[in-house]
């Protein structure tokens, strides 16, 4: 009778400590993902201008058409944005981030562009930075955006970071604004 209590309190301390393992593998992911903090920093926001014959031919059907605002905006491309994504590990684990696509918003308006990142491990309280160039299209540009180029300004921009493992996932949001010198009025 004592081997079969003693095998079963051996078979019940096993048992309780693979549950503590699974819920500590399973908890301190997610506890560390939550810790994970993602900035975005807009070093830099200029006109990209498209020369090619087309777009000059339309500049000056523009320009003969009287309207002259029509006729600088018809040779820009986009705008390009150039920075860097720095993520946080605030937490006591490592941290593998996996290759992301970062959302892109532009005065609330979403664009089809996304910024990536690679995967990286990020050690516990480290930091990963990652530089990216980023090319949204004109057409994909709220009008709001156009004001800032033709007045100078700021655009608001907005980076949405998803983290997804499983059926779970944790999603970080950036707000910045970038300064436009005046491109199209000078």
């Amino acid at each position: 009778m004592r081997v079969f209590a003693h095998k079963g309190f051996i078979f019940l301390s096993i048992a309780v400590i693979l549950i503590i393992i699974l819920v500590c593998v399973v908890i301190a992911p997610i506890y560390g993902y939550g810790q994970l903090e993602v900035e975005f920093d807009a070093q830099s926001s200029s006109l990209e201008f498209d020369v090619s014959v087309e777009s000059v031919a339309e500049s000056i059907f523009n320009v003969f058409g009287g309207n002259l605002i029509e006729a600088a905006l018809s040779m820009v491309k986009g705008l390009k944005i150039q920075g860097e994504i720095t993520f946080d590990n605030n937490a006591f684990i490592p941290l593998y981030v996996p290759i992301l696509s970062h959302k892109v918003s532009i005065e609330g308006k979403q664009c089809p562009e996304t910024i990536k990142t690679e995967s990286m491990w990020i050690g516990p309280n480290g930091s990963e930075s990652q530089q990216f160039s980023l090319l949204i299209q004109t057409k994909d540009l709220p009008e709001i955006a156009f004001s800032a180029f033709t007045q100078g300004g700021t655009v608001n921009i907005e980076i949405v970071s998803e983290i997804g493992f499983g059926a779970y996932s944790i999603t970080k949001t950036t707000h910045k604004q970038s300064s436009i010198s005046n491109f199209l009025s000078s």
